[in-house]
């Protein structure tokens, strides 16, 4: 734990860092930046829990040959102890339907991070949900 002296700008850009170098890991299949015991919300669907189970859908997503995504950071919060934090994004993803073609879905989520003793910062929740409020 950091204390109330943590320096908050210090870490939210420190966050900004992690989120970046981890959505690049993501995009190429590494799901380290999960928590072992992590969890995907993700809309219309039921949770995806633990690190292997997220590494199976990420892989799916990304063998999809339509597949892109982007997030664009909207917010980051730290608590005041820095062992906590949010990041509320915004994101693009595009993915095949049933019939191959590209279909893209805007929304809004938050990752829910949690320090690790060595100082790193691992992703225990991505909750997102579609702004259509259809499936996708």
């Amino acid at each position: 734990m950091r204390g109330d002296k943590a320096d908050m700008g210090a870490e939210r850009e420190a966050i900004h860092r992690f989120h970046d170098e981890s959505l690049t890991a993501l995009l190429a299949g590494d799901v380290s930046c999960f928590a072992k015991d992590g969890q995907l919300l993700p809309p219309n669907a039921p949770p995806v829990k633990g690190r292997q189970a997220i590494g199976e859908l990420v892989s799916q997503f990304i063998k999809d040959p339509n597949f892109s995504a982007s997030h664009d950071i909207v917010d980051v919060e730290v608590s005041r102890g820095g062992d906590l934090a949010y990041i509320y994004y915004t994101y693009e993803l595009t993915v095949s339907n049933p019939d191959g073609n590209p279909v893209t879905e805007r929304g809004k989520a938050i990752y829910v991070l949690q320090r690790q003793p060595e100082a790193e910062w691992e992703f225990l929740f991505d909750i997102w949900n579609s702004d259509s409020g259809g499936e996708r």
